[in-house]
C-alpha cells in the first residue's frame, strides 16, 4: 500500500499562497475561492507562530473590501486589488523572517535544511527588500459580472462585513510582547509599501519608477521610527506630487504624521 503523502509544511502553504494570489488578484473580488485561501494562510501562519497571534492579527486586519456595503463595483476591485498587494508584502516578510529564524537556529529546519529566501536578502535596516513584488497582472477592464459569480461576490462581501473577524481579533491572553528592538510595520507603512509595489499601474513612467519606488520604500521604513524627519517628508512630497495617482494616496497617509516629524 502507498503511504499517505505528509500535509505540507506551514511554511509552504505561505510561499504557495502569494503565487496562488497573484492568480486570485485577477477577479472582480473576493470569492469562495479567496475565502478559502485566506483560511488556508491564516491556519498556516498561526502554526508557524503558534506563539504569537498578532502575525495573524496583522494578516486579517488587512481590508479587501470597502467598508460601506454600498460600495459600487469599481471600488470593491479597487479595494480588492490593494488588499492583495499589501497581502503578498506582508506575507512574502513572514516567508524572510521565518527563514531568518532557521538562518540563525531559533527554530528547526523545513526537511533537514535551512530554505534559502527565493529572492532578495533584508536590507541593511532589517526591512524586507520589497522591489521585486510587482506580481500579478492588474484586473481585467470592467465587465458584466454573470449572475452566479455576482450571487458570490455578494455573498462573501456580506460575510466579510458583518461576521469578519477583521475588528475583533486580538493577541492571545500571556503572548509574548513583542520585541521592541524589532521594526514593525503599521498599516499605513504597508500601505505605502504595497503602492511601491504597484507603482506601473500608476502612471510612473518607466524611467522613473526606480526613483519612485525607493523614495515611498524609504518613508514606509522610517515611518514609525525616530529617523523619521520634517526634511523626510519634505522629500518624499516633491517626489510624489509629481504624480497625482500617487501623491493624492500618499498625502492623507502622513498628515498624522507631521506633528512628530516637525
Amino acid at each position: 500500500m502507498s503511504e499517505t503523502p505528509a500535509p505540507p509544511h506551514p511554511r509552504d502553504v505561505v510561499a504557495t499562497g502569494i503565487t496562488e494570489l497573484a492568480k486570485l488578484r485577477n477577479q472582480t473580488g473576493p470569492t469562495i475561492a479567496f475565502k478559502k485561501w485566506r483560511a488556508r494562510v491564516i491556519e498556516a501562519v498561526n502554526a508557524l507562530w503558534p506563539e504569537d497571534r498578532t502575525k495573524a492579527s496583522r494578516f486579517l486586519r488587512i481590508p479587501f473590501l470597502p467598508a460601506s456595503a454600498k460600495a459600487d463595483r469599481a471600488e470593491v476591485r479597487r479595494v480588492y486589488d490593494r488588499g492583495c498587494s499589501e497581502a503578498m508584502s506582508y506575507l512574502k516578510s513572514l516567508i524572510i523572517e521565518h527563514d531568518k529564524e532557521v538562518s540563525t537556529g531559533l527554530r528547526a529546519p523545513v526537511g533537514g535544511a535551512a530554505p534559502a529566501p527565493e529572492r532578495g536578502p533584508l536590507g541593511a535596516d532589517g526591512m524586507p527588500d520589497l522591489s521585486w513584488l510587482n506580481e500579478g497582472a492588474a484586473p481585467a477592464p470592467d465587465a458584466a459580472l454573470p449572475p452566479e459569480e455576482g450571487d458570490e461576490l455578494r455573498s462573501v462581501a456580506d460575510d466579510f462585513l458583518s461576521s469578519s473577524p477583521v475588528f475583533s481579533v486580538r493577541g492571545t491572553p500571556g503572548a509574548p510582547a513583542p520585541d521592541p528592538g524589532k521594526p514593525e510595520l503599521s498599516p499605513t507603512a504597508l500601505a505605502i509599501m504595497a503602492m511601491a509595489v504597484e507603482i506601473e499601474s500608476l502612471g510612473v513612467p518607466e524611467a522613473d519608477r526606480p526613483r519612485v519606488r525607493e523614495a515611498l520604500l524609504d518613508l514606509a521604513r522610517k515611518l514609525d521610527t525616530k529617523q523619521l524627519s520634517w526634511r523626510q517628508l519634505r522629500i518624499t512630497v516633491e517626489v510624489v506630487m509629481e504624480y497625482p495617482a500617487i501623491g493624492r494616496r500618499v498625502l492623507p497617509m502622513i498628515v498624522p504624521f507631521l506633528d512628530r516629524a516637525a
